[in-house]
């Protein structure tokens, strides 16, 4: 297949990369030459998690055989407290496992998500929502529900920032109250967590741009002294010095050095 119009592609081949930012091209990229995926960037960063996944599912790497296994377990508990529900009408219950459920679905989303649509997620009726998210007197389950997760990463940020006793506090009286009050929290943290390792990527660039200023700056200097810099690096290496320190001399890189002296 050549000159091959992409405009005529099907869509099934369409670019999995329309729509990313620029830095999540950057890792996509990464990605695709082999560079391994980083644990903590994946647990700390909604962005970074966000291409992962979409690298892993459009290259056929999805989740595990166990995780399939739980999520389809975890299902069919959902179906089965609906359809007690459904029998049993304004008979329903929030249990723990509701909350525990709830708590966790918050937490993978780093907050992106609303009480109604978590709830529903783990199996309360939708015409149930209303009351047991306004209903009070859950704040001992939900308090239970963050110490069952405690070591999820998107908790562990927050704990790290503000403490233990903070996250704990997020429990309030309505079940809404809480899981709004938590969603509220992950965003923030999930934020703060993606500036911070937005500010680390600039200040790397930074350094980068401030080296390559540098090496053209010494580059000039020895050119307008009218030194040829590939004679200049010769007599640097019969001196003793390494690629790289000839390199800081006369402004070139480590690799044209190298090439000059194995050459000569």
């Amino acid at each position: 297949m050549t000159e091959l119009d992409m405009n005529e592609l099907e869509p099934m081949f369409q670019d999995p990369t329309v729509g990313l930012s620029k830095q999540q091209r950057v890792w996509w990229e990464g990605f695709c030459s082999g560079s391994p995926v980083q644990q903590a960037p994946y647990e700390q960063l909604s962005s970074y998690r966000a291409v992962v996944d979409l690298f892993r599912a459009s290259t056929g790497n999805g989740g595990s055989p166990a995780r399939e296994a739980f999520l389809a377990w975890q299902r069919a508990g959902q179906k089965f407290m609906r359809t007690c529900a459904e029998q049993n009408p304004n008979q329903y219950r929030a249990s723990q496992g509701t909350v525990d459920g709830a708590v966790l679905k918050v937490l993978d989303a780093d907050g992106e998500v609303t009480p109604r649509a978590v709830l529903v997620a783990v199996g309360v009726p939708a015409d149930e929502v209303a009351r047991i998210a306004g209903k009070t007197g859950s704040k001992r389950k939900f308090k239970k529900a963050l110490q069952k997760h405690v070591q999820h990463p998107s908790a562990q940020r927050m704990i790290q920032c503000e403490g233990k006793r903070e996250y704990l506090r997020t429990a309030a009286d309505t079940l809404s109250g809480s899981l709004e009050g938590l969603a509220m929290n992950m965003k923030t943290h999930a934020m703060l967590a993606e500036l911070k390792a937005n500010a680390v990527e600039q200040a790397r660039q930074i350094a980068e741009l401030q080296a390559w200023k540098a090496a053209v700056e010494i580059r000039h200097a020895v050119e307008d002294a009218g030194v040829d810099p590939r004679a200049e690096a010769l007599r640097l290496h019969t001196e003793g010095l390494g690629y790289k320190a000839i390199a800081g001399r006369i402004g070139r890189s480590q690799s044209t050095v190298r090439n000059w002296v194995k050459a000569a």
